[in-house]
């Protein structure tokens, strides 16, 4: 294990430079770019700018002091090259820079936004894994019975229709933009939130993050209860099923007592990407329908205004999670079935 282990630490640092040169490359040969915002922002907006100079429709119009100053303060008075190494350099001392436009360290924003994304993905990953094992063991335990027939329909609905759509249809239905006004449509905590009592805030967030919470589980939902249910019929035909049938056991003392175990090793397995996916990339577009104000919407807005700073530094953190998600989940198989050889 100890050698397994030496090995992904040592894969660590090659992984994440190749994820970040590809990016990289990717963002800077795009043919848009934070100038074009820049330049966008100058046209719609009626600055100063505007009233004491001609009417700006191209970057040809602006002036070439101006122009510069703009490239100086996004870098691009740099061959690509050096901004390539200075991005390595600084990303090796943790310093991620300063957003284009939000007048803040990206550190800084990560910091503010990343709380409350962990607090909406934790509460999905509760409610996915929860009900999807539950279920999965239900649908195990009565296979082939009516309880499995119904639920089979039901949970391949869940997984069939896409989140953005569940998410619009949660708000029409219970945000009061058709039928019921029964939860709030932007899931945005009130400001005295945090002076609220412990149950109060605990009522808070059921109130604000219900709708979400559903949004993004139930696809995952269902996902897990299938695999949950394929696991433990699988093990539940193997040989020491048999024996334990043969000597008089219960069918719930053989779920129980001797498939659970060895069928959470496909969920544990499976873990890792879920996790990693739904505290990040899962959850974006839910945290942008809904107005969350985390990190899913700080990347959107990063990226509608390509603000590079922003955009690398998100990747930069979700890649490092990321991996370390995976070590140690890899570490939790291995305590729980040490037979499984890393080498």
């Amino acid at each position: 294990m100890l050698i397994y282990l030496l090995k992904r630490l040592g894969l660590f640092l090659p992984t994440l430079l190749i994820i970040l040169t590809i990016n990289f490359l990717i963002v800077q040969t795009a043919p848009t770019g934070p100038l074009q915002t820049k330049l966008e922002a100058i046209k719609t907006e009626q600055t100063d700018f505007l009233q004491n100079h001609q009417k700006i429709t191209t970057k040809n119009d602006l002036p070439i002091e101006f122009l510069n100053q703009l490239n100086h303060q996004f870098g691009f008075d740099k061959p690509l090259y050096e901004r390539y190494f200075l991005m390595l350099r600084d990303y090796a001392r943790f310093d991620l820079g300063d957003s284009f436009f939000k007048g803040q360290s990206v550190s800084q924003l990560i910091a503010q936004k990343l709380p409350i994304s962990l607090l909406f993905g934790g509460l999905s990953l509760m409610v996915m894994y929860g009900l999807g094992v539950f279920f999965g063991v239900l649908k195990a335990y009565f296979d082939g019975l009516f309880f499995d027939k119904v639920t089979a329909i039901i949970l391949a609905f869940f997984y069939a229709i896409p989140t953005f759509v569940l998410a619009l249809a949660l708000m029409v239905v219970f945000a009061g933009f058709r039928f019921w006004h029964i939860f709030p449509m932007q899931a945005i905590l009130p400001d005295d939130f945090r002076s609220l009592s412990f149950f109060l805030q605990i009522k808070t967030i059921i109130y604000y993050f219900t709708l979400p919470v559903i949004a993004s589980s139930l696809s995952g939902m269902a996902s897990i209860a299938y695999l949950t249910k394929f696991s433990l019929m699988t093990e539940k035909h193997s040989a020491y099923s048999r024996l334990a049938t043969a000597q008089g056991l219960g069918k719930w003392q053989i779920f129980y007592h001797h498939l659970i175990k060895n069928a959470s090793l496909p969920i544990l397995a499976e873990m890792p990407m879920t996790v990693a996916g739904v505290l990040f990339s899962g959850n974006f577009l839910v945290e942008v329908i809904f107005g969350i104000n985390g990190i899913g919407r700080l990347a959107y807005e990063a990226a509608m205004m390509k603000d590079y700073p922003v955009m690398f530094g998100i990747l930069y953190v979700f890649t490092l999670f990321g991996m370390a998600v995976q070590l140690i989940f890899d570490i939790l198989y291995h305590q729980i079935d040490p037979k499984v050889d890393y080498r």
